[in-house]
Order: C-alpha cells, then sequence, then structure tokens
C-alpha cells in the first residue's frame, strides 16, 4: 500500500459507518474525524496512521474541533452532550450537559478556555472549556442551530440555523447582535 492510503473495508482503523466532520489539528499533522459509528478518531495525515479512537458517546458523533494550541479536541453528538478530549492520551476531560436534543457542532474560543455548542434544541451555549460550567445561552433561532463559530478576537460569535438564518452574538453576553436572513435561490440547469 502506497504513503498516504486509507486502508480497505473492515480495517478496524476505519469509521464503521458514515463519517459527519473532520478537522486539522493547528500544526495540520493529525487530522480528526466524527463518525455515526458514536466514535471520533485523530488520524496522522502524513501516514493516515489511526492515532487515537475516542470513545464515550451513546450517539453519533457529528462534530469534531482541536484547540488552537492541539492539546485538546472537543466533540458534538446525537446524545445531547459535547465532551473535551486530552488530544494526546484520548482521556476524557469533561461532559457538557445542557441541551435536550443533538449537539451538532462546536468550536472552541481562540484562546481555547471557551467551547461554544450548536444545538438542535434551538440554542447555542458558551461553557468554560476546563470545568464544563455553562456561561451563557444563545436564544433566538427558531430551529435547529446547525453551526457555530468564534470571531478571530473571541469577542463574538456566528450561528447558521435550519431557521433559514445567520446570526452573530456577543459572546460574553449572549445578546444577538445581527440577524442574516437567508435568501432562496432556485437553480436551473
Amino acid at each position: 500500500m502506497g504513503r498516504g492510503e486509507w486502508e480497505g473495508a473492515g480495517d478496524p482503523a476505519r469509521h464503521s459507518n458514515y463519517v459527519y466532520g473532520v478537522t486539522f489539528s493547528p500544526d495540520g499533522k493529525r487530522l480528526a474525524t466524527a463518525g455515526y459509528d458514536q466514535t471520533a478518531k485523530v488520524w496522522e495525515v502524513e501516514s493516515a496512521k489511526e492515532l487515537l479512537t475516542l470513545r464515550g458517546h451513546s450517539a453519533a458523533v457529528l462534530g469534531v474541533t482541536f484547540s488552537s494550541d492541539g492539546k485538546r479536541l472537543a466533540t458534538a453528538s446525537g446524545d445531547h452532550t459535547a465532551k473535551v478530549w486530552d488530544a494526546e492520551s484520548g482521556k476524557e476531560l469533561v461532559t457538557l450537559r445542557g441541551h435536550s436534543s443533538d449537539v451538532s457542532r462546536v468550536a472552541f474560543s481562540p484562546d481555547s478556555k471557551r467551547l461554544a455548542t450548536a444545538g438542535y434544541d434551538e440554542t447555542a451555549r458558551v461553557w468554560d472549556a476546563e470545568s464544563g460550567k455553562e456561561l451563557v445561552t444563545l436564544r433566538g433561532h427558531s430551529n435547529a442551530v446547525f453551526d457555530i463559530a468564534f470571531s478571530p478576537d473571541g469577542k463574538r460569535l456566528a450561528t447558521a440555523g435550519h431557521d433559514e438564518t445567520a446570526k452573530v452574538w456577543d459572546a460574553e453576553s449572549g445578546k444577538e447582535m445581527l440577524t442574516c436572513p437567508a435568501t432562496r435561490t432556485l437553480f436551473t440547469a
């Protein structure tokens, strides 16, 4: 097998079903994947070798992200939780509980001190990434929140929802600052 090729079907290193999320480590040397098989995996990019399998969720892992220093990983799951893991050992560090439905995405703040989660329960939440304490709940979407991102300075959050809007929030207070409504476009051949 050539350099960088993924193993064949049935290989224990593979996810056993859909892969929902993927992210590079900050140094670009590792890749993390989120799977329907209730696991997240960490791979060496150069060789495609599996380094870690993170087990602990009881439903599909829908999102995964590295902290800015690459030392931690966060996962989002259909089991209504997010988890923070040690990215070297695979040890589970904290479980974030508060969403009443699937957690679709996770995002670390630029300084990695906070973690934001997006949920199918129409909320986004901001947590202390070490203690797991919920700091603020963002309410304003009228349907599932699919994605979330911190601004480069960590002062704002952006969310994307099934309600056909993107919103910008103050990351400290949770105050909604801006709503961008989607426009429907009809594509024709």
